[in-house]
């Protein structure tokens, strides 16, 4: 027993082993007897046999070898990594060779005088999106565009939208998202950092931006310089790109405190559409919508997926978006039969009607992506919708935003929801830190392989090679692998089930944030020595909470801190609470210690009179409203809806309770986004001024008359 105790068998770690099951060393007079206790409910005997004898080869061969290197030996027999690294991996099948653009030029000559976008009351057919696109095409070429050079797209979603999104295309450039409601410093970098060379805008967008205005890119204005444009040809011009140039470049958040650009390729997106149109075909008469920023991949699907296929795509305006009740009467209205909406919104949707089978019939198949569902609100969604598929989707901007597939009618004794398995030339590995296969049941990181990886990060070689590797698994060579910096398991039927994160990135509302990115952005203000910052609670009420550590004797105002960073980055990403402190918790190897960060007394680290009364009328009557829905006695303008005990359900009542006290209208994305009275003060003042501006001086009397 000394002797093998000496080898380290007796505390061998327990890499392979399920995250319900341990063993318990048992030592007695000759032996060391291992017991493995686990869950019967979650894992079967065999499995578990399974588990025991991997652990049994390892310690064999650390016996046989005691210096050699036991964490580089693979314990899974040959069968078992036949099964996990290639047959459930075996996804090769054709797709077309073709660009964005050449197939959608392809649909417009098959079906000319079909409708291909909705957008209010006047359709837009294929011959006609086609002749704008190639006429702007045309004329983008005729400005010195070619192929894989950047071209900003700084507009709202519309027609003209859909349009300067396929002149690039046409035209063999690549796309960069630029949403105008982003901070002009988070504009200016993507700016900067792509050498943008031309900006497609409005008039009214540019005179809003300094940004815009002021950069080395050409801007053109669709609308004031309509007649330029429309000297062009509508020749659809010869193709200026190949499957393998680069379609998009998107900017995702950075741990580092700088955003990423992923090059994606016209390959990966067109190998998703190819595998979703087999594996989910259009029917007859099917209408889709378009609700996504072009800022997140999923709106390439939503104006792609059906444009290529003759499938009519309805543009959901921005206000129409952010309220539950009219984007069902919108669905309703135009008979959509596929949704994309992130589990957030869906919780949302769900808590504000019971009966949205016999509202929005024809809607067949709800994708649920950016985030992971629970087995309770997919339970939920298909109680009301029986005849429904949900679509749960996994997947990141690298991997030409979808990866893996698990489709269900029924989550019914669910533990979680899984995320499938990979889609067609796609291939997901679950490896250890030596980039070993972990058995089955067993926590792993997940790489991606295939053909929907994207070709690096723009001006980030140092962590494009860091992300995506050699494929160890690849036969013929070249391939690489995507580390997503994920964890996951598989389920004994080779389904993928996702486990969590290694590091600090979350996703808040289905956004994708790097919490080391606003830490590094915090750290910038005068006031602040160090910063932390962590997500807590669950989605859509998961909120972002600063802790702060002043670098001077006086604590900085936490409205000030939060206009800071207001102006720097998106607003999803933004803390809502700011806690202060002399210093922060730090772990053994002295790094900030987030877990001790959650257990905290929150007393401790927000000074005394650090609550804001309501200043104005509009707060005070806001916070009214407030103590009320949530019984409590004192409101700060500052305090989260959430923090103080809000929740969807409440949420409803309070949009519904400001529209009947101020008539106007306040849309949930808007009041989840920013759930203070401060924030939502400001944001019906804004409804209200607008509403005036569109009265006589008779009706603005009649209505400060009638109203509070």
């Amino acid at each position: 027993l000394a002797e093998v105790e000496g080898s380290g068998l007796a505390t061998a770690d327990q890499t392979y082993l399920p995250l319900t099951a341990q063993f318990n060393v048992d030592h007695t007079s000759n032996e060391v007897r291992l017991v493995l206790d686990y869950r019967a409910a979650e894992f079967s005997e065999t499995q578990m046999e399974a588990i025991g004898q991997y652990y049994a080869n390892i310690l064999a061969v650390m016996t046989s070898d005691p210096d050699g290197r036991y964490d580089l030996f693979c314990p899974l027999h040959e069968s078992e990594q036949e099964q996990i690294l290639r047959r459930w991996n075996e996804t090769e099948t054709s797709f077309p060779a073709e660009t964005l653009d050449t197939l959608f030029n392809a649909q417009a000559i098959r079906t000319p005088d079909s409708v291909a976008l909705i957008s209010g009351e006047q359709p837009v057919t294929y011959r006609e999106l086609n002749l704008k696109a190639s006429q702007l095409a045309n004329y983008l070429r005729r400005l010195g565009l070619g192929p894989e050079e950047f071209v900003g797209i700084h507009m709202e979603r519309s027609v003209e939208m859909i349009v300067a999104l396929l002149a690039v295309l046409k035209a063999g450039g690549a796309y960069v998202p630029l949403d105008p409601t982003y901070p002009p410093e988070r504009i200016q970098f993507m700016v900067s950092d792509a050498c943008v060379r031309f900006v497609l805008t409005k008039e009214n967008l540019v005179n809003k931006s300094e940004t815009i205005s002021a950069s080395d890119a050409r801007v053109v204005c669709l609308d004031k310089d309509v007649s330029l444009i429309a000297a062009e040809s509508t020749e659809t011009p010869k193709p200026g790109a190949t499957p393998d140039n680069i379609a998009y470049l998107i900017y995702t958040s950075g741990s580092t405190g700088v955003p990423k650009g992923v090059l994606g390729l016209h390959r990966g997106a067109v190998n998703r559409f190819n595998w979703m149109w087999k594996t989910f075909p259009f029917a007859e008469a099917e209408v889709c919508c378009q609700k996504t920023s072009l800022n997140f991949l999923d709106s390439l699907w939503e104006i792609f997926g059906p444009l290529l296929r003759g499938i009519p795509v309805c543009i959901v305006p921005d206000e129409v978006l952010q309220e539950p009740r009219y984007l069902v009467q919108l669905l309703s209205e135009k008979q959509i039969t596929r949704l994309v909406v992130v589990p957030s919104f869906l919780a949302v949707i769900l808590d504000t009607y019971d009966d949205l089978q016999s509202r929005i019939p024809k809607l067949k198949y709800l994708v649920s992506s950016g985030e992971g569902i629970s087995p309770q609100l997919a339970e939920r969604l298909l109680e009301r919708m029986p005849e429904i598929t949900l679509i749960n989707l996994y997947g990141l901007s690298e991997a030409s935003a979808d990866s893996s597939c698990y489709a269900t009618t029924s989550c019914k004794g669910l533990q979680s929801v899984p995320i499938g398995r990979p889609i067609d030339n796609t291939q997901i590995y679950l490896l250890d830190r030596n980039l070993l296969p972990v058995p089955i049941g067993t926590s792993g990181k997940l790489y991606i392989g295939g053909a929907g990886l994207a070709r690096a990060y723009l001006n980030m070689p140092h962590l494009s090679a860091e992300r995506f590797i050699p494929n160890p698994y690849d036969g013929k060579g070249g391939a690489r692998l995507y580390d997503t910096g994920d964890l996951a398991r598989y389920l004994p039927d080779g389904s993928i089930e996702y486990l969590g994160r290694v590091d600090q990135q979350v996703k808040v509302r289905g956004y994708r944030v790097e919490l080391g990115e606003i830490e590094s952005v915090l750290r910038r203000h005068p006031e602040v020595g160090k910063a932390a910052v962590v997500a807590e609670g669950e989605d859509p009420h998961k909120q972002l909470i600063a802790y702060v550590v002043p670098d001077r004797p006086d604590v900085p105002n936490r409205q000030e801190l939060h206009e800071f960073l207001k102006s720097r980055l998106p607003r999803y990403m933004v803390p809502l609470t700011y806690l202060f402190c002399e210093d922060l918790p730090v772990t053994s190897s002295g790094k900030v210690d987030k877990r001790a960060l959650k257990v905290m007394d929150r007393d401790a680290w927000a000074p005394a009179d650090d609550l804001v009364l309501p200043r104005r009328p509009i707060e005070k009557a806001l916070a009214e409203i407030w103590a009320e829905i949530l019984i409590k006695e004192q409101i700060g303008v500052h305090d989260s809806f959430f923090e103080l005990g809000g929740h969807s359900l409440l949420a409803i009542q309070l949009i519904n309770r400001i529209a009947t006290t101020f008539r106007v209208e306040v849309p949930m994305e808007t009041f989840l986004a920013g759930p203070t009275v401060a924030e939502l003060a400001t944001e019906v003042e804004n409804l209200l001024i607008k509403t005036l501006q569109d009265l006589t001086d008779e009706e603005v009397q009649r209505y400060l008359q009638d109203g509070t």
